[in-house]
């Protein structure tokens, strides 16, 4: 009787184990490639410039105001998280 309870526990921890790994893999490769092509405006910005008609000191601009209010909002973020806990 004990074999018979063992197989499904066993069953489910060799597929829990199958879906971690390949979750694990999954979001490692998502997260390299974010960081791949995260940071090529240097590329796009003389094709950006011609085609949207502004200057490189308003995409400088934008640029420095996105960073800007991204640090804001992560440590706003962070603030939040601290104060709702899970507990």
């Amino acid at each position: 009787m004990s074999a018979t309870t063992t197989e499904p526990a066993a069953g489910a921890a060799r597929t829990h184990r199958y879906w971690e790994n390949r979750i694990l893999v999954s979001t490692i490769i998502g997260y390299a490639l974010f960081y791949f092509v995260r940071k090529n405006l240097s590329v796009a910005m003389p094709a950006m410039e011609h085609d949207l008609g502004i200057s490189k000191s308003q995409l400088g601009l934008f640029l420095t105001m996105h960073g800007v209010l991204y640090g804001v909002s992560r440590f706003a973020n962070g603030f939040l998280a601290d104060r709702v806990s899970a507990r």
